[in-house]
C-alpha cells in the first residue's frame, strides 16, 4: 500500500514543535549574544562613533551567520531532512517568478505608501537608523553589510519561517492558517510599526510562494531580490 503526500505539506510531519522551539531559542540566543557583543565593544571603545559602521556591519554578518549555523545545527540534531524543509530540485514552476517577484514588490510598496499616506501624511519616519549607523563606512565594510542583508539574512529567515515554522503550522492547522500565521509573525518581528503593512504583504507572498512552488526556492529568490534592492537603496543613500 502506498501513501500519497500532499505536496503543500511536504515534510510537515518531520517538523515538530520541539524542533520549532529549539530553532526559535537558537535564533533568539544568537541575537542576544550579538547584541551584547556589539554593546560591549561600543561602550568600551574610546570613540564609539568612529567604530560604529564597522561594528554594525560585523554584527549584521555575525548575526546572520550565527543564526544560519544555529538553525543548521538544530535541523541536523532533530533529523529534519533538507527535502522536508523545501530544499528540493528546482522545477520549471520557478519561471513564474518573472511576474511574481515584481508583482509582490509593487503590492508591498503600494500598500506601504497607502498606509503611510493615511497615517503619517505620506511621510515615513523611523526607518533610517541603519543608514545612519553605517554612514561613513569603508567600501569593504559596506560589502560585508550588503552581503549580510541581501544574502545571509534571507537564507536563515527562509529556513526558519517557511522551512520549519510554516511546515509545522500546516500540519497542525492547514495551509491557509499556516500562510496567515507565518506572514503575521514575519511582519511582527520586523522593525517598526509603520512598516508592518509592507512586511505583511511580503510575508504573505513569501508564504504563498512556499506553497505554490512546493519548495523554498521561490520564497528565497523573492527574499534575496527584495533585500538586494533595499541594500542598493541603502548604499545609494550614503553617497
Amino acid at each position: 500500500m502506498t501513501t500519497t503526500l500532499d505536496p503543500n505539506r511536504l515534510g510537515a510531519a518531520e517538523s515538530s514543535w520541539r524542533t520549532v522551539l529549539l530553532a526559535t531559542g537558537a535564533v533568539l540566543g544568537v541575537t542576544l549574544l550579538v547584541a551584547i557583543g556589539v554593546a560591549v565593544v561600543l561602550t568600551s571603545a574610546p570613540q564609539p562613533r568612529a567604530l560604529l559602521p564597522e561594528v554594525v556591519a560585523a554584527g549584521l554578518a555575525v548575526h546572520s551567520l550565527g543564526c544560519l549555523g544555529a538553525l543548521c545545527a538544530v535541523i541536523k540534531a532533530t533529523g529534519v531532512t533538507a527535502r522536508s524543509l523545501g530544499v528540493t530540485r528546482p522545477s520549471w514552476r520557478l519561471l513564474h517568478l518573472a511576474w511574481q517577484v515584481p508583482a509582490t514588490i509593487v503590492a508591498a510598496v503600494g500598500m506601504q505608501a497607502l498606509v503611510a499616506a493615511l497615517i503619517a501624511g505620506g511621510e515615513v519616519t523611523g526607518g533610517r537608523r541603519l543608514d545612519t549607523a553605517i554612514h561613513g563606512a569603508q567600501p569593504g565594510v559596506l560589502v560585508v553589510a550588503v552581503l549580510a542583508i541581501a544574502v545571509l539574512t534571507p537564507l536563515w529567515e527562509e529556513l526558519y519561517f517557511r522551512g520549519l515554522l510554516q511546515a509545522r503550522i500546516t500540519q497542525r492547522w492547514g495551509t491557509l492558517a499556516a500562510v496567515i500565521a507565518t506572514a503575521g509573525i514575519f511582519a511582527a518581528v520586523h522593525g517598526y510599526l509603520i512598516f508592518v503593512p509592507y512586511y505583511l504583504v511580503l510575508g504573505f507572498a513569501l508564504s504563498g510562494l512556499r506553497v505554490f512552488h512546493r519548495s523554498l526556492w521561490g520564497a528565497l529568490v523573492l527574499h534575496v531580490t527584495v533585500n538586494s534592492i533595499a541594500s542598493a537603496v541603502l548604499v545609494t543613500s550614503l553617497r
